[in-house]
This record gives C-alpha cells, structure tokens and sequence, in this order.
C-alpha cells in the first residue's frame, strides 16, 4: 500500500505530526546542538539555510514516496521538541527504518519513548507495515536502551558502517516485527493510552509487576544474591523478604518483570535516577534479561547510579559492559550487610539516530 503520513497522532503528553516549513526554525535550535546530533552522521546546523537544505531534500524524499518526516510537539506548549521519521521504505516487503532526533532539554523525560510508541502503534496498524529496522552508532546507549524498550531485538552489527569526523563507526541493528508489537501494552488500544505496560520482543517479553509478583520476586532476589555471594550471612527470613518488597519496595519505585513461559524469570526496580534492585535467576543468566531490564532505567534518564558489593565480581563484570564505570568505594558502613561496596554510574551520551543524508 502506498506510503501516506497520517494527519496526526498524540499521545498524553505529545503530537506527532507532519513536518512542515513553518517548523524549520524550532528544528534549527535542536540540530544546530553539537551534542544532540553527535551521533547523526553531520554537522550541526548553522543557520536557517541549513535547514532549508534539509527540508528541500526530505520534500523530495516524501514526493517520492521513500519517507515520511514528523515533528514531536508537546502538547501543552504545542512547541517543538523533537522530530521522527521512516525511510528507505520498500512497498513490496512492507518495510521502513526509523529515525529520531530529540532536543536535549527534554532527554531523560520519556518525551520519544511516548512519541515512538504511538508512531510505530500507526505504523504497524494503520499504515500497513510489517517491519521497522533501525541502525544505531555502537557507542550511542541511549538510542540502544531505547529500541530495546520499545521491544526491537539486536539483529547484528555492521562494522565500519558510517564515517563521522574522519572516524569510522559501526552500526547496531535493530528490527521490531508487527507480531512482535503485541507484546507492547496498548499495540491493541488507542494509540493515545499516556505508556507502556509491557515491553520486549517475544523471545524476551517484560512487563510492569504487580502485587501477585512479589512472593517470585522475593525468592529471585534470594536465590540470585547467595548463588553469586553465598559467603554473605543471610540477615532476613524469606518472609521478611516478601514483606520488604510488598511494603517499601514496590510503593516507591518502578518495578518490572521478565518473563518466560508465564514464570517470572528476573525483575528491577528503579527511581529516576537509581537502580535499586536487578536480579535473574542463576539459570537464565546470559540470556539478555538483566540486559533488557537494566535498559528499562536507563531509559528513563540522563545518568543511572546503582550499589553492588565489591565481592559481586558476576554483577561488576555485567554492570562494566553495560556502560556503567565505579564512581566510588566505600568500606560498607552503611549498607545492612557491612561488606564492602561501590557506586556505578553511567551516563546517556547522547540521543539521536541517523536519517537519510
């Protein structure tokens, strides 16, 4: 079916809409910010006639009928903060990539994880589509937690993709299905519903946890510290543990669950900003739970902080490929266990995924 933009599309907080020439001058403050387009293959822009370049070539691109270009607009200021996009659409095979760029005063506040979620809801039910690719540059984290919580799977890499400032750079690929959105809460709803419920592609679906999850998530995090720590004395019952997490746990943080098979198989809980509990069961580490779950928060803001034991070498390791870098060691004078810890951070580099040039 032919490639035709809806009209437009809002969610609780955003429009996304199609791009028009009035935009060009709020787009021009947002790409012509050397950190937002870092990771975008060119230049910031530098003056109005940069953007103008750019929306002659997208016009051309959508008369065509190879890409479709939005703008993301808050809606109650109705300002511009972002814009998205799909490209190198293929009728016959019903596929397009996906592109995004968001102004760096919004990052970290769930703007694209919003906008995305409602374009790619039109796409996969309104404008016929069955697959979305997108590429995103090795070292951008950000965009790469973001397409994992939007349910894309890792497909591969193509090494020394794209050249940016003389430097070569390889790409991640990633591709989401329209069988897979099912597992998204809301694929089957309005695309106005205010977020996700649920998350991940179907070999590794996640969902927000409930009150019912608690007893599993108890005996996760039971038996995935003392499987990795079993030298630490156990300081609480398995009762305790379900009432630590049903009573201060669960009440003040964010908590999801992974699942296979109908079994919760690893859970986090996180407060913008921190990451206060991640655990999987010992035998579906290396399965890239901890991984998908762990993106959920990072995600969610522009710097994640997080504890864990020094003698936890197994979470130091994972925490390390993840991004995360020790921020300080401390003694464990104030952690319960009074063993030795250290604080991770990492922080977002960066949100934004080439288009084409």
């Amino acid at each position: 079916m032919p490639f035709v933009a809806p009209k437009l599309i809002e969610s609780a907080r955003v429009c996304v809409r199609p791009v028009s020439e009035s935009d060009l001058s709020s787009l021009l403050a947002i790409n012509g910010d050397e950190e937002v387009v870092r990771f975008l293959g060119h230049a910031p822009w530098q003056a109005m006639a940069d953007a103008e370049a750019w929306f002659a070539r997208i016009s051309k691109l959508q008369a065509s009928g190879s890409a479709l270009e939005f703008v993301i607009t808050a809606r109650e200021t109705g300002s511009v903060i972002g814009r998205c996009g799909l490209f190198d659409f293929e009728e016959v095979n019903a596929h397009a990539a996906l592109g995004y760029i968001l102004g760096r005063a919004h990052w970290g506040q769930g703007y694209m994880r919003e906008a995305l979620t409602v374009l790619i809801h039109s796409v996969f039910s309104e404008m016929g589509l069955r697959r979305l690719e997108a590429n995103v540059e090795a070292q951008n984290t950000a965009s790469a937690a973001l397409l994992q919580r939007l349910g894309f799977t890792q497909e591969g890499v193509l090494r020394e993709r794209w050249i940016s400032k003389g430097e070569t750079m390889d790409a991640e690929v990633y591709g989401l299905l329209r069988h897979e959105w099912s597992h998204f809460s809301g694929a089957a709803n309005a695309p106005t519903s205010a977020g996700a419920e649920s998350v991940g592609a179907s070999n590794n679906p996640m969902r927000r946890a409930n009150l019912e999850d608690i007893p599993a998530i108890a005996r996760i995090h039971r038996s995935a510290f003392f499987t990795a720590m079993p030298d630490i004395p156990a300081l609480h019952t398995p009762e305790e543990d379900v009432a630590f997490y049903s009573n201060v746990v669960f009440p003040k943080s964010e908590m999801w669950v992974a699942e296979q098979a109908g079994s919760v198989t690893g859970f986090i809980a996180f407060r913008p900003g921190w990451v206060d509990h991640l655990y999987v069961l010992p035998d579906h580490q290396r399965r890239g739970i901890g991984s998908s779950l762990l993106a959920l928060a990072q995600a969610s803001a522009d710097s994640v902080r997080l504890w864990t034991f020094q003698c936890n070498e197994g979470a130091r390791r994972f925490y390390e490929r993840t991004g995360f870098h020790i921020e300080r060691e401390t003694a464990g004078a104030n952690n319960e266990e009074r063993q030795p810890d250290m604080l991770y951070l990492w922080e977002r580099k960066g949100v934004g995924m080439p288009e084409p040039k």
